[in-house]
């Protein structure tokens, strides 16, 4: 049974690459790197290069404004979308988000009893735009921004493959080989 309870807690904690050794005791472990198991990683931020691990940013001028890292993949932040090596707002060719919208990832939607009319939330029950100066609906209803998973996808992100929206959480998990899928949304 000690044997048994030994076996568990080590694989354990290769699954969590937890490595009891430090990085100066592994000879030749690349630097920006971590071992779990049998095999090395390179951190976030890098990715592998023959026997190194190389800045995701090392052909930029360093990570872009607006941007977050996963992994060995950069994303710019909900609101922005990539154009070359920058992230610029989805509202750049806009006079800025729209009264009664909100963001989630790459596109912007209206708000609950709002409808796009251009570049515009206009309410459903009058065609006129509220918001700034303009007429308002008695309690106007409150929504939140929808959530985006670990690899930026986000609930209700129009899919390029189906065309439909992004409505399926999936959870991150290993594959069998022991590289880790991020968790993101698909759609049905």
């Amino acid at each position: 049974m000690k044997n048994l309870t030994l076996t568990v807690f080590f694989v354990i904690v290769a699954m969590l690459g937890i490595s009891g050794v430090s990085h100066s005791q592994m000879v030749g472990q690349p630097a920006n790197s971590y071992v779990s198991g049998a095999n090395w990683f390179c951190n976030s931020g890098f990715k592998k290069s023959g026997n190194e691990c190389v800045s995701i940013f090392a052909s930029m001028a360093g990570q872009p404004a607006n941007s977050y890292v996963s992994g060995a993949n950069w994303f710019c932040n909900s609101g922005f979308k990539k154009s070359g090596n920058a992230c610029v707002s989805i509202f750049a060719s806009m006079a800025g988000q729209p009264a009664n919208s909100y963001v989630s990832g790459v596109n912007w939607f209206c708000n609950s009893g709002f409808k796009k009319s251009g570049n515009e939330c206009v309410s459903i029950f009058s065609g006129k735009s509220v918001g700034s100066g303009s007429t308002s609906i008695a309690n106007p209803p409150i929504t939140t921004s929808p959530s985006c998973a670990e690899n930026g996808s986000c609930y209700g992100d129009v899919s390029t493959n189906t065309g439909k929206p992004k409505t399926v959480s999936v959870k991150g998990y290993y594959r069998k080989d022991g590289t880790y899928v991020r968790g993101h949304y698909r759609s049905k």
